[in-house]
């Protein structure tokens, strides 16, 4: 592993000596023995790492005390590779932080995408082989092509899905600014998921609708897992107000048990809002279940209930749902309709 996270290092994080890093992980066998591997290549490019473990959790539990306190001493680097989740900031979900007019709800995203301090990578679920075959891929490459896509992704102002399994589902995006999850974490300012490889945004607030069927992963408080079928949510002005199929029920439990613990009306009511769209670019194997691996898959689109990425949808929750073989059209400021999926087949 530790010829992994050399390679994973050098191409996505390029660290310096005499920077500061956080490496977090969980006292799990396979997930300690990664990120020993990462604070092992950091010490030996002159890091100064500080290593911790805190136990297994979910995104409805905090941080620990000691993960907190090493976060908000703001490193340089920062390292998370969790069986499950990070864990939510408890003094952040109490007073966000600013930057500007711009609420962050954790110290990780103001780190880095806030205030442009840190850099790094967070691996929830990820398990020791999909970083092995991550560092079998042409980062380069996967660069370019993300930021195609992106620039496609930056000019559109309606996005339009369908699939076999029964969505049909639209939303306005004019003005929205893609993300590019390309693995380069190279600079201040830079993070993302590890493995990487999406393309996202956020859509306006309040204009999604239609039918979302949820055919791939899904999601939900206890974890992620493949559906065995679809689960269907129907859009009115942004929200979900229905949800049928087999796992309707517990998601619904999960957005209750969601909502109650949350103190902001607005937030509550954004657990039903639909909080991102996303497409993969990534070429890996079939659906594992984990929804932080699947979303990235070449051929594959997703999209999350819950908060989104531009910090004006807060929730307490961001549940991911992958879409197999979807086609994608969407319509350019110039009143251009592009498709740029097609049964799963990339067009751009």
């Amino acid at each position: 592993m530790i010829e992994v996270a050399r390679y994973l290092t050098q191409v996505c994080l390029n660290p310096q000596a005499g920077e500061r890093a956080v490496v977090v992980a969980n006292p799990h066998p396979e997930v300690e023995e990664t990120a020993r591997a990462f604070q092992e290549v950091l010490d030996r490019a002159g890091v100064r790492v500080r290593f911790l473990l805190q136990s297994i959790r979910g995104s409805d539990a905090p941080m620990d005390d000691a993960v907190t306190e090493a976060l908000y001493e703001e490193p340089d680097l920062i390292v998370c590779l969790t069986f499950n989740k990070l864990g939510y900031d408890p003094r952040a979900h109490a007073a966000p932080l600013q930057v500007g007019a711009r609420s962050y709800h954790h110290i990780l995203q103001y780190l880095i995408f806030g205030k442009g301090h840190s850099r790094g990578f967070w691996s929830p679920t990820v398990r020791r082989e999909d970083l092995i075959r991550a560092a079998q891929i042409d980062w380069e490459g996967l660069r370019h092509e993300a930021a195609r896509l992106k620039a496609i992704l930056d000019q559109t102002e309606e996005v339009h899905i369908r699939n076999q399994a029964g969505t049909d589902l639209s939303f306005q995006t004019r003005g929205r600014l893609a993300f590019a999850d390309d693995g380069d974490f190279r600079e201040p300012g830079r993070g993302g998921n590890m493995p990487a490889g999406e393309v996202f945004l956020s859509p306006i607030n309040g204009s999604a609708r239609g039918r979302l069927a949820v055919d791939g992963s899904m999601v939900f408080r206890d974890g992620s897992e493949i559906l065995d079928s679809p689960l269907i949510l129907d859009f009115a002005d942004g929200f979900f107000v229905s949800a049928d199929g087999p796992a309707a029920t517990r998601l619904l439990r999960d957005l209750e048990t969601a909502a109650h613990n949350e103190k902001s009306e607005a937030a509550r009511r954004n657990c039903r809002h639909l909080g991102e769209f996303g497409v993969g670019i990534f070429d890996g194997p079939a659906l594992c279940g984990r929804v932080l691996v699947d979303e990235k898959k070449r051929g594959t689109c997703h999209l999350a209930i819950g908060s989104n990425y531009d910090g004006d949808a807060p929730a307490p929750i961001h549940y991911d749902g992958v879409l197999q073989r979807p086609t994608v059209d969407v319509t350019l400021v110039e009143g251009k309709t592009v498709r740029i999926l097609e049964e799963g087949n990339p067009l751009w």
